[in-house]
Order: structure tokens, then C-alpha cells, then sequence
């Protein structure tokens, strides 16, 4: 078992090199996230890293949560917790989003009396779905890009939906209503 653990920790120091060329500091953090991603899913998060005890009876009952999860959660929330001007009272906002009306698009020209019976009908409803994910990535970008926020801040994104763990600051609110008239209105066109 070590030496499965020595592998993937050879194989990250690999990687993890050859982002040093990388001299923009954005581009850097999302390149070691996903190297982060990559491997630390493969690993689960011990329960000596957990603060509250609730959550280390939870998280063992479970066992089934990455290291690399824990840590993003946690670099999420210390993010907002540490941010300028932060409500120290109320200092998270989490903002979800969904996308109405995506089985619209995906299962739209399909005639369903005759499912089994369509040529290309699951090549199509695999890019309809794909189409949703892109969207869905533009739209989750675009909030975490007007917070400026990095990536480990969203929490969930996919189906449609998506959950943003933001700090309580006090032009955010003002923030999300100008993004999400911008987005419905690019939505609606």
C-alpha cells in the first residue's frame, strides 16, 4: 500500500516541476489545483485533520471523503473568513444557481413514442448535455471571476447547477444582482 502512495507522490513531484515555468499567478493556482484535484481525490482525508468532532464522527461513518475535498473546502472557507471587510457575524455567502429549463434543451426534437427507434439519438443527447456543461462552466466562472474568487470556492457545478462559497462583503450582493441580470440577459438572446 505505501508504495502505491510513494507512486502518486513521484508522479505529483513530476508534475508539480513542470508548472514552475508558470509566471502568471492565476494561471499557476488553477494549474496546481487541478494537479491537487488530480491526485489528492485519490487519497481519503484523515480524521485528525477535522476541527469539529461532529464532523469526525460523520466524516468516519462515511469514509468516503478526499483530502482533496477537505482541503478545498477549508482553503474556501478561510478565503471568506479572512477576507478585507468581511462580516465577521455572518462572514459566507453561498450562492447557488441553476439553469431552468434544461431537459428542454437536452430532450427537445425527440420523439418520445419512438425512443428505441431514433438513429444518433444518444450521440445527440450526449452533446445536448455537454452543451449544458459548457454553459453551466461559463456561468459558474463569470460569478467567481466578478468575486474574485479562485476555484476551490466552488463548491459543486454540474447538472445544470452550481454552489459558490463566497465571503459576506459588502458590495456582494450588489455584485451577484449585476452578474445575474448580465447572465439572464445573455441567457435570454
Amino acid at each position: 500500500f505505501s508504495n502505491h502512495f510513494h507512486d502518486l507522490w513521484t508522479q505529483f513531484e513530476k508534475e508539480w516541476q513542470a508548472l514552475t515555468p508558470i509566471k502568471h499567478v492565476r494561471e499557476y493556482g488553477d494549474s496546481l489545483y487541478s494537479l491537487l484535484s488530480l491526485f489528492g481525490s485519490r487519497i481519503l482525508a484523515p480524521s485528525s485533520q477535522l476541527s469539529d468532532q461532529s464532523e469526525a464522527i460523520l466524516i468516519n461513518e462515511l469514509n468516503d471523503v478526499s483530502l482533496f475535498n477537505r482541503m478545498r473546502t477549508l482553503a474556501a472557507r478561510a478565503i471568506c473568513l479572512h477576507a478585507q471587510g468581511v462580516d465577521n457575524s455572518s462572514p459566507y455567502l453561498l450562492i447557488k444557481g441553476d439553469l431552468s429549463g434544461i431537459q428542454s434543451i437536452i430532450y427537445s426534437y425527440i420523439d418520445k413514442s419512438e425512443v428505441g427507434n431514433q438513429k444518433g439519438l444518444s450521440k445527440r443527447l450526449r452533446g445536448r448535455s455537454f452543451y449544458v456543461s459548457l454553459v453551466t462552466d461559463y456561468i459558474v466562472s463569470e460569478f467567481a471571476r466578478v468575486l474574485n474568487l479562485p476555484l476551490c470556492n466552488i463548491i459543486y457545478k454540474g447538472g445544470g447547477g452550481f454552489l459558490i462559497l463566497a465571503p459576506n462583503l459588502p458590495d456582494a450582493r450588489q455584485k451577484l444582482e449585476e452578474i445575474s441580470r448580465k447572465i439572464n440577459l445573455w441567457m435570454y438572446k
